[in-house]
């Protein structure tokens, strides 16, 4: 198990390389790893490192999977988002949006919520791709939707967070930050967590928009993750921020030495995060200490991985 005692000893166990940059991050539902690369939507073992089925879209895929109830749902560059079978890759459906999507899909209550460059939030139906509703913000939407309670949140372009009735798309409130909004927001305590790239971590009251705290880094921040009671904020000046959720003080900060534009993943009592110097960095949740565990440094780039026989699976 990994542990802040084991994870000193982790290896690369597989790695596969070609030939373009790979910028949608994966999602793992069993033994399976979903994710995009430049043209096809991947779905690989994740103890062998083999490929199990690969979509082709035609395009860059940036839009990080999400799965859920046996389907993989993904946008695309190609202005489309898809749904896919889990298991064997077979197309259920595909949704035409006005523009590219970047943004990441988010599935809720039987529904997929996912921005489009066209400034438009979708809200699909999961099984059978209709449109349930549409709301159009001032900006394009990059950022990937949070759902709680009822109501949907979503960053714009056009510096605002917005709130939205899950159900109906009707708009509940939007609050304006000093910057582009691209980073995806988290609700935990009755809160909304969102970094803007005017150097700030916004706190708002998830029914009414009122600001609780903010709090101010020197670098765009990106998307928020919480636990026990800490937010974890990346900054494109090169620290992971711990904040106190409820009072947003900093607890502790951690300099990786490159910008840091990534959300953190929370598992087994440590912080993980990616930077721009190609490292992974895991450090303790709640320490209150910057100390690093484990950089991952077998990689010197992103790579593009594509399902063809050219690829090279190194054990």
């Amino acid at each position: 198990m990994l542990t802040p005692d084991t994870v000193y000893a982790l290896d690369t166990d597989w790695i596969i390389t070609g030939e373009d940059p790979v910028f949608s991050s994966p999602a793992v539902d069993g033994n399976i790893v979903y994710f995009g690369d430049a043209n096809y939507l991947n779905a690989f073992s994740t103890v062998t490192g083999k490929v199990v089925w690969a979509y082709p879209t035609g395009t860059l895929i940036d839009s990080s999977p999400a799965v859920a109830n046996g389907m993989v749902y993904v946008g695309s560059r190609d202005d489309s988002v898809y749904a896919f079978s889990a298991k064997t890759g077979a197309l259920a459906w595909s949704v035409a949006t006005g523009n590219q999507v970047f943004s990441s899909p988010t599935v809720a209550n039987g529904t997929v919520y996912i921005g489009s460059y066209d400034k438009k939030l979708y809200a699909l139906n999961a099984k059978t791709g209709a449109t349930l509703w549409t709301a159009t913000t001032g900006g394009v939407i990059c950022s990937s939707p949070a759902v709680a309670n009822g109501v949907v949140y979503v960053g714009s372009t056009d510096d605002k967070i917005y709130a939205y009735s899950a159900a109906s798309g009707y708009p509940l409130w939007s609050v304006t930050t000093g910057n582009m909004v691209v980073s995806s927001p988290a609700v935990a305590y009755g809160i909304v967590y969102v970094g803007s790239g005017d150097g700030k971590l916004y706190a708002l009251n998830a029914r009414t928009g009122a600001t609780v705290w903010t709090a101010t880094t020197s670098g765009a921040v990106d998307s928020a993750a919480v636990a026990a009671g800490v937010v974890y904020a990346g900054s494109g000046d090169g620290n992971l921020y711990a904040f106190d959720a409820l009072g947003g003080s900093v607890l502790w900060s951690a300099y990786t030495g490159n910008g840091v534009d990534t959300r953190a993943a929370i598992a087994n009592g440590q912080v993980f995060v990616g930077a721009g110097n190609s490292r992974l960095y895991a450090f303790a949740l709640n320490a209150g200490t910057n100390a690093v565990y484990h950089r991952d440094t077998t990689a010197p780039s992103v790579r593009m991985l594509r399902p063809n026989p050219s690829l090279s699976i190194t054990h």
